[in-house]
């Protein structure tokens, strides 16, 4: 513990990790980590309250299964495609001011893991699979996601997480059937707000898939290159969805903006500017539960008002528009 390593290079050879941190209070400064094995990873951070400043890992990705560390003005690279370039399987973990990067896989995963924070980085996934490689993963709680660039097949990928944040980013899925962020898998609470997302030609910005609970807060986003602005599918009962002063630009052709796959919802959408040309529908209620009330107030656009809805049931109304 309480280790000072400067400018140092650190490689593995076959299974071998490159560098692992095992103790507390290190400071491991401008020095590179890396391994060639699918079954090592680059550089393991697993104890506490250390430190990681202009640090390299690249070859097999990194692991940070401690807490309380913090990941500064770094570069994590993988090209594996079993692999994410980083994994937290920890909590109370900082990072700032990041590149995180895996052509082939998964850019960042926070798998198990809660509390982490990542501030002003750059998160990429590739690969050839149309949804399933990610440029963030998430499947913790309490993470919290501000002034990043966000990119993979699918941007952000949201499953049995509980209270994620993400504010003030940039999300773009780069596959033409990827979703900018899909949650699912029975997630509790999420707070989008400020943020630019891009679907991807044939996906959405937004997907909320089925049977996510609690508080489900969208404000402030901007949306665009999606078939589907938001997609939202059946929520377990008590979810609340919130949308407030969402806007929905360059859509793609025939797009529809908020498109209701089943269920029943009583929310009301405050401050939707339906901006594109490209839009053919605004709000798609024809599968809504009987009950379902959606209130649509202070809408704006080209594309704003019941001329642009489908809304069989009637559940859909425009207030002040």
């Amino acid at each position: 513990s309480s280790n000072t390593l400067l400018q140092n290079f650190f490689a593995g050879r076959g299974s071998q990790w490159g560098l692992s941190i095992s103790g507390n209070h290190n400071d491991i400064l401008q020095s590179t980590a890396t391994s060639p094995g699918s079954s090592a990873v680059s550089l393991s951070v697993g104890g506490s309250s250390n430190t990681v400043v202009g640090g390299y890992s690249y070859g097999a990705g990194a692991l940070i299964s401690g807490s309380y560390n913090t990941i500064d003005q770094s570069t994590m690279t993988s090209d594996l495609a079993d692999r994410s370039a980083l994994e937290i399987d920890g909590s109370y973990n900082t990072l700032t001011w990041n590149y995180i990067s895996n052509p082939l896989g998964d850019g960042l995963d926070l798998y198990q893991a809660d509390h982490n924070t990542v501030d002003q980085s750059v998160m990429t996934g590739g690969g050839t699979s149309a949804l399933y490689s990610f440029g963030l993963f998430i499947a913790g709680s309490s993470n919290t996601i501000t002034n990043s660039l966000i990119r993979g097949t699918t941007g952000v990928y949201v499953i049995g997480s509980t209270g994620t944040v993400i504010a003030s980013s940039v999300i773009t899925a780069t596959n033409t059937a990827g979703n900018g962020l899909w949650m699912l898998g029975g997630s509790l609470n999420l707070s989008l707000s400020s943020n630019t997302i891009t679907g991807g030609a044939q996906g959405a910005g937004v997907y909320l898939d089925a049977y996510n609970s609690g508080a489900i807060n969208l404000s402030s986003n901007t949306i665009s290159g999606g078939r589907y602005g938001v997609n939202i599918a059946a929520q377990n009962a008590g979810a609340a969805l919130v949308i407030t002063s969402m806007t929905f630009s360059s859509l793609t052709a025939g797009a529809t903006a908020i498109n209701f796959l089943g269920g029943q919802f009583v929310s009301t959408f405050t401050g939707a500017a339906f901006d594109s040309a490209n839009i053919s529908v605004n709000v798609n209620g024809s599968q809504l539960s009987p009950g379902s009330r959606i209130t649509m107030a202070n809408a704006s656009g080209q594309r704003a008002g019941a001329a642009y809805e489908n809304d069989t049931g009637g559940y859909v109304d425009w207030a002040d528009v």
